[in-house]
């Protein structure tokens, strides 16, 4: 999280953009980041440590004697290696392949703790010289974890182990070729988003050839953590095209659920590409479309090029036209980028590909997509006992689009873990204006009553008791941009509320905001980008019922519990749609029935706790089932 500045002006500056872009009849936008000289890749794990033999050099920290710590600046901190760590930090442990054996920790959390705005410079170095003489076009790849507050990480490359860079958090990576700099454009309080990432770096032009190579990862700065385990040195593949992220939207923010009433009709793709090969890429094409919940293509776009320049980043656009025929339902978006030389099929496929979910509402707006998302990534730190002095008048903010004139009702709240009974929180919705310019009791529209939580948020699996609905008069907003917002009550800690922040998607940094009101004398008025997207959803207009409080659907499923196989029986006589939840509140299928009687088919999934939800537009319930 960072300094809140010229929010109104940068918003204004990315709308007019997108804007721009979505006015010109199919353009399609092909360029060359030619910011970017050095090709780090960074992606979820797909693929396990490499242990059969085609790795030019491997460790997985499993001897903490093959490494070497070091520390400068004044700092006495160093890396740890090891397999249990006496920490406070809440980033100390990696789900790494080979975790059990080792990872290496570096805790600049405790440290900067005890040590206050001291700037640290710690780094750990292969004990012993590489080998990589027979190899010309080489990659070091390792699963990382990494949390910052104001912090840089970087790897170093050297052949002869002698004049070491000085690295601080303003180092610039581009004037030391033997220098990477990693997760650049990594906001404050923010990390890698998937635990672990596989991070893979072309060190071809260090490295290759080269009889000795160290190599060194290097933190400097302050605070938290950088964890790192199952370290491999291998070939540059000779042809890999790989799709870092793929993006919809029609203001910069990417959103889990749309209404109906405020679709605009184009909306606009882009994919970030890099050829991480130690080939040119001939014919790179990226294909985009839209598929149902029935995996129906419904839209599709496509984009490509003659020539993708080795070592090169790539950033492919288009529109998407007739967005708003798509009818109220749960959709697929799929990125697939291909070439002459890495098609499907081929060995280095598999990066190619990118797929989110989203889906088209009646009345529920979301930035989140908590419920929408195969697999929603969730923190749940931001509360009121997140900066002990602003533990009663916190302000969570979340940015939105109105389209047209559209009639609110008030807003559905996700409750973290840790929230205790008799919390509190009250709804507001207040324009970009005022937030721009620090007027917070300027409101739109304010909650006449703060709403209690009435029961207590244990762990992530209390799924039915995460939103909860606040109600607001109703209102109607005029096309512009809002916040929709609460403002946290805790009675000073003692009942100690969380909201649900979904850093699933890359969002711009104002997508959702942070006040706090005892920091207003700061230079930035208390104002802090979260980046992410907190579950605070905008109710449109009869939108105000909640799980609990919706007219329940009577049906039954049997037997229970199931080897996987049961029949859900409904009673009533109109359709209605089955979804499929599992312990952590991830949906796992989402299916339309019309029969009175449906035989499910779970035999795929492991044994366990999972919801059956049956719903419609008038009324809706949960079951558990517990397969065997």
């Amino acid at each position: 999280m960072r300094k809140f500045n010229l929010l109104s002006l940068s918003s204004m500056i990315i709308c007019s953009a997108i804007a721009q872009n979505l006015a010109v009849e199919n353009r399609q936008v092909f360029h060359e980041d030619t910011k970017i000289s050095k090709i780090v890749s960074t992606s979820p794990m797909k693929r396990s440590f490499q242990t059969d033999g085609s790795s030019l050099w491997k460790d997985d920290f499993s001897d903490i004697n093959t490494w070497t710590m070091g520390h400068a600046n004044g700092s006495n901190l160093d890396w740890q290696i090891g397999e249990v760590f006496n920490s406070e930090n809440p980033f100390k442990s990696i789900n790494s392949t080979t975790k059990s054996n080792g990872y290496a920790f570096l805790d600049s959390y405790k440290y900067s703790v005890d040590h206050g705005d001291e700037i640290q410079s710690s780094w750990m170095t292969t004990g012993s010289p590489i080998n990589l003489s027979n190899n010309e076009n080489l990659v070091l790849q390792f699963e990382t974890y990494h949390y910052n507050f104001q912090s840089k990480c970087y790897v170093v490359v050297s052949s002869t182990n002698e004049n070491w860079p000085i690295l601080n958090p303003n180092f610039d990576a581009e004037t030391d070729e033997r220098v990477y700099e990693l997760f650049e454009g990594v906001e404050m309080y923010e990390g890698v988003k998937k635990d672990p990432t596989l991070t893979r770096l072309n060190i071809s032009k260090v490295a290759g050839g080269e009889e000795n190579v160290w190599i060194r990862f290097h933190w400097t700065g302050r605070a938290y953590a950088w964890l790192i385990d199952d370290v491999a040195v291998i070939n540059q593949p000779s042809d890999d095209i790989v799709l870092q992220n793929g993006s919809i939207s029609s203001d910069g923010i990417e959103y889990g659920r749309m209404p109906t009433s405020q679709i605009n009709d184009r909306q606009f793709l882009s994919g970030i590409v890099q050829n991480f090969g130690a080939n040119n890429q001939s014919n790179v094409e990226m294909k985009m479309k839209v598929t149902d919940q029935n995996n129906i293509e419904k839209l599709s776009t496509s984009v490509s090029t003659d020539l993708m320049k080795k070592d090169s980043t790539y950033i492919m656009q288009a529109n998407l036209a007739n967005f708003s025929s798509l009818p109220a339902g749960d959709y697929k978006l799929n990125y697939t980028v291909s070439s002459d030389e890495d098609k499907e099929g081929g060995a280095n496929f598999s990066n190619n590909i990118y797929e989110r979910n989203f889906q088209i509402s009646k009345d529920l707006y979301s930035v989140d997509g908590i419920g929408v998302y195969q697999s929603a990534m969730l923190k749940y730190n931001f509360g009121t006992d997140f900066f002990s002095n602003n533990a009663d008048g916190l302000m969570l903010m979340t940015r939105y689009t109105i389209t047209e004139p559209t009639k609110i009702s008030g807003l559905e709240v996700g409750i973290a873990p840790g929230s205790k009974v008799n919390g509190e929180i009250l709804p507001f919705v207040i324009s970009l204006e005022s937030v721009s310019n620090n007027r917070f009791d300027d409101r739109v529209v304010n909650g006449q009553d703060a709403v209690g939580l009435s029961q207590e948020v244990v762990n992530e699996t209390d799924i039915l008791k995460r939103f909860v609905f606040a109600p607001l008069p109703s209102t109607t907003l005029q096309p512009g941009t809002y916040f929709a917002g609460v403002e946290l009550f805790s009675d000073n800690n003692q009942n100690d509320v969380f909201i649900l922040d979904d850093i699933s998607i890359p969002q711009l940094t104002d997508a959702s905001v942070v006040y706090l009101p005892n920091n207003s004398e700061l230079d930035n008025k208390g104002l802090y980008n979260n980046g992410n997207a907190f579950a605070i959803r905008l109710g449109l207009d009869q939108y105000n019922l909640t799980t609990e409080e919706k007219t329940a659907i009577n049906f039954s499923i049997y037997p229970n519990p199931s080897n996987g196989m049961f029949t859900l029986s409904h009673t009533g006589n109109e359709g209605y749609t089955v979804q499929i939840i599992n312990a952590l509140g991830e949906t796992l299928s989402v299916e339309e029935v019309k029969n009175q009687n449906k035989m499910l088919d779970m035999r795929d999934y492991n044994p366990g706790l999972y919801f059956v939800k049956v719903f419609n537009e008038k009324a809706q319930s949960t079951k558990k089932i517990i397969l065997k």
